[in-house]
């Protein structure tokens, strides 16, 4: 492996599976506009759960600011 260039035979899916959020299943998800810079998006998704995530990008004296909050119930007994 080595001789490829990789440091490592690890890949992202060896600890990570689920790139999707709370998955894609039985899921309703609205983006709301973008109003001065901050956004909205949320799912609720089947089994009682949900997410949701605030994010803002914008710039101030020259300077780029990008950021972003979340929030997400995997209610994982009903999983």
């Amino acid at each position: 492996e080595r001789n490829s260039g990789a440091l490592t035979d690890i890949r992202i899916l060896d600890g990570f599976n689920s790139f999707d959020g709370l998955n894609r299943r039985n899921r309703l998800r609205y983006d709301t506009p973008t109003f001065n810079g901050f956004s909205l998006a949320t799912s609720i998704i089947s089994d009682s759960r949900y997410d949701a995530t605030l994010s803002y990008e914008g710039q101030a004296n020259g300077l780029k600011v990008i950021g972003a909050a979340a929030i997400a119930e995997p209610n994982l007994t009903n999983a």
